[in-house]
């Protein structure tokens, strides 16, 4: 590995034609939608709210300037970020209920727990170990956010490139760690195998690389193969505590996939720290040319769960698995990994967590379009604790063959959890198929008093199936009701009649419990949403990109609060989602991080008197006498 510093980076408008890691299809750039059947796929998220701390400046280092705009120059430190220590809050919800304590980097609003208005922090994929993409920001008020507007200077700054070919792509979405000051770092992994690490007004602060990404020979041949480079398409989880982010990928060249790798890097100073990278394909013994790492990684009580699929097409006899790693003993690994062939663990989402375990979903069994006679680890969601041991499981039983048959993809989404007060059981784990069914599974006991698959409690339908339903979904509560919100390219059920591409929201209801669509907006994108709220629960808008341009519409209605006229220069890619930090919304670009603010959170570039008064200064200095 090497750490870079870029002192002027230019963005590149190049979109991705890459085939997928996953179970779907093969596109490019941000909007595409679907293309031929498959499974595979990879990687996860999570992280814990750090309380602030103290920053250290540091000095950033401009080193010399690549003739590319690629990789040149020493290594910058930058500022330290705050402190943190794990967090409070579990990942129960936003809603009422006691709080309860996660672990070392993680934490943050589940649906259950109770909420700290002032963390904001997005330490993993979706903000919360819950994967429920809430985010309480007091300052987009519904009336504030009709005001949003471009953040000119932080667009114009946050731009990067790559000596890589397409490597400044992305497929993951952007993490932040705050700290006092303005002193807080936003990051971006890119296929080029690098991470990016930007100032709060964009401007860089340091690069590293994992190491050369494959740039041929890549997945299934037979399906035309993947095209490269593949790098880090997973979203990283970040522990406050320890300031480390941590990431995953794939190393290699123009001859195929060397190894899949995860690494630790010293978020104060973007150096690799001791013991790591770790070669997980190494340590869990599996062949790094067939398993692909897709879905956001997590982190619990001090162990980093790394999710693996296949490639597009499922070629090779890979097996789903989630690798866990030591945080504090790299050396120490272990794994959960299917009984079958197949059942790939690709969501772009990751895992959802309660605090003291993993919830998985797998996908396909393998060979392509085909079922065993008897389940064992298709279309499941699972839950993982320690080291890899398989606690509890769910698969339905009345589904899950046709979904191995037709690549109906239970997997195609992460678990989301919920909390639904007065509704029994109250604690919900929310899984949705790509065809568009949806399933709510007793998060205490997955499949019930059933031996055989089968034990939800309500099932719903966003899709009118086909490969629909792809990613991240979000949920929240307000005054209404309880949500979940996913995108959805053949949309069923909406109000009015929509139908096609679509954000659509799912009402929960608690006695009886079920679930129904309650509202449909237009969205030409498959790219996920979040939700903020001003305090918890008022004033509740899903947030989306439509076409690389931000959307906001009503949490409860889905009316359209705010529309942007701009769209992120570096072009949004599928299944993405954005965050929300201190006022304003950011998104992931190619080539490009790219934010939108209410009033009072734009980054300002020097106004005409400050510049004129450092003109003075300037002036004034060089008049003086040398001194002696």
């Amino acid at each position: 590995m090497k750490v870079l510093t870029r002192s002027r980076m230019l963005m590149t408008a190049l979109l991705l034609p890459i085939a997928w890691a996953g179970c779907g299809s093969a596109t490019s750039g941000s909007s595409g939608t679907g293309g031929s059947s498959s499974t595979g796929g990879s990687g996860p998220g999570t992280g814990g709210s750090s309380t602030g701390g103290s920053s250290a400046t540091g000095g950033s280092s401009t080193g010399g300037s690549s003739a590319t705009g690629g990789k040149g120059g020493s290594s910058a430190t930058g500022g330290v970020i705050g402190t943190g220590g794990s967090s409070t809050g579990g990942a129960g919800g936003h809603g009422t209920g006691g709080s309860a304590t996660g672990g070392s980097g993680t934490g943050g609003s589940g649906t259950g727990g109770t909420v700290a208005t002032t963390d904001e922090n997005v330490l993993e994929r979706n903000k919360n170990q819950s994967r429920d993409g809430f985010f309480i920001q007091p300052k987009i008020t519904k009336t504030m956010a009709m005001a949003m507007a471009v953040d000119t200077n932080f667009n114009t700054a946050a731009a990067f490139t790559s000596s890589v070919s397409m490597g400044s792509n992305v497929a993951a979405s952007p993490v932040y760690l705050d700290a006092p000051s303005g002193g807080g770092l936003f990051f971006m992994p890119t296929l080029g195998g690098d991470v990016i690490a930007r100032k709060e007004d964009g401007t860089a602060a340091w690069s590293v690389s994992i190491g050369a990404p494959a740039t041929g020979n890549i997945g299934c041949q037979s399906f035309g193969g993947t095209a490269g480079p593949l790098g880090i398409l997973s979203t990283p989880a970040i522990d406050a505590s320890t300031k480390t982010i941590y990431v995953a990928g794939i190393v290699g060249g123009a001859s195929g996939v060397t190894n899949q790798i995860a690494s630790a890097i010293d978020i104060t100073t973007g150096m690799v720290k001791s013991g790591w990278p770790v070669k997980v394909d190494t340590a869990a013994s599996f062949d790094p040319t067939i398993h692909n790492q897709r879905g956001a990684l997590s982190l619990l009580n001090g162990i980093l769960y790394v999710p693996y699929g296949g490639f597009v097409g499922d070629c090779g006899t890979y097996h789903g698995r989630v690798v866990a790693i030591s945080t504090t003993s790299p050396s120490m690994t272990g794994q959960w990994a299917t009984g079958d062939n197949g059942g790939a663990i690709w969501a772009t989402g990751g895992m959802a967590s309660d605090g003291t375990s993993i919830f998985a979903a797998t996908s396909n069994y393998v060979p392509l379009q085909t079922a065993p006679p008897t389940h064992t680890d298709s279309e499941e969601v699972v839950r993982i604790t320690g080291m890899g041991t398989k606690a509890d499981y769910y698969y339905p039983a009345n589904d899950w063959s046709n979904y191995d048959k037709t690549d109906g993809d239970l997997g195609a989404t992460n678990p989301v959890l919920v909390t639904v007060p007065g509704a029994t059981p109250s604690k919900l784990v929310v899984i949705i198929a790509k065809g568009g069914k949806g399933y709510l599974l007793d998060a205490s006991s997955l499949h019930g008093s059933s031996t055989m698959g089968g034990g939800e409690k309500a099932t719903f339908t966003i899709a009118s199936g086909g490969m629909s339903v792809y990613g991240a979904p979000a949920a929240y509560q307000t005054a209404m009701g309880t949500y979940v919100v996913m995108s959805s390219s053949s949309a069923a059920g909406c109000p009015g009649g929509g139908s096609g591409k679509q954000m659509v929201a799912v009402k929960i209801s608690a006695s009886p419990l079920g679930a129904q669509v309650a509202w449909c907006a237009a969205d030409a994108s498959p790219t996920n949403p979040i939700v903020t709220t001003s305090d918890g629960m008022n004033d509740a808008v899903v947030w989306f990109s439509n076409n690389s341009k931000l959307m906001g519409v009503d949490g409860d209605t889905g009316a359209t609060v705010y529309t942007s006229s701009t769209a992120c220069a570096g072009s949004v890619p599928r299944w993405s989602s954005p965050i929300a930090v201190k006022g304003r919304i950011i998104l992931g670009g190619n080539g490009h991080l790219c934010a939108w603010g209410v009033p009072g959170t734009l980054s300002q570039a020097p106004t005409a008197r400050a510049k004129a008064k450092r003109h003075k200064r300037t002036i004034a200095i060089a008049a003086l006498p040398p001194r002696g």
